[in-house]
Order: C-alpha cells, then structure tokens, then sequence
C-alpha cells in the first residue's frame, strides 16, 4: 500500500515537470516567433 502511494506521488511530481518543461518549450519557441511578427510590423 505504500508503494502505491509513492508511486502516486512521484507521477504527480513528474506530471508536473513535464508540464512545466513543455510550458518553457512553448515560450522559448513563442519568442523568435513573436519578434518575427513585431520585425514584420516595423518592416510594413
């Protein structure tokens, strides 16, 4: 019964990492493309 519930919680951590992770992935492939749109606005 421990087992079960530390494996609960370490999914849970890891669940988190990997929203966080995903979550700075998105930013950082956001960001290029969002100074892409703001060059295109000071180009036009």
């Amino acid at each position: 019964r421990y087992k079960i519930s530390f494996l609960l919680k370490s999914f849970k951590v890891i669940k988190f990492l990997f929203l966080k992770l995903t979550d700075i992935i998105i930013s950082l492939l956001r960001l290029p493309y969002h100074g892409n749109i703001i060059h295109n606005a000071e180009f036009y």
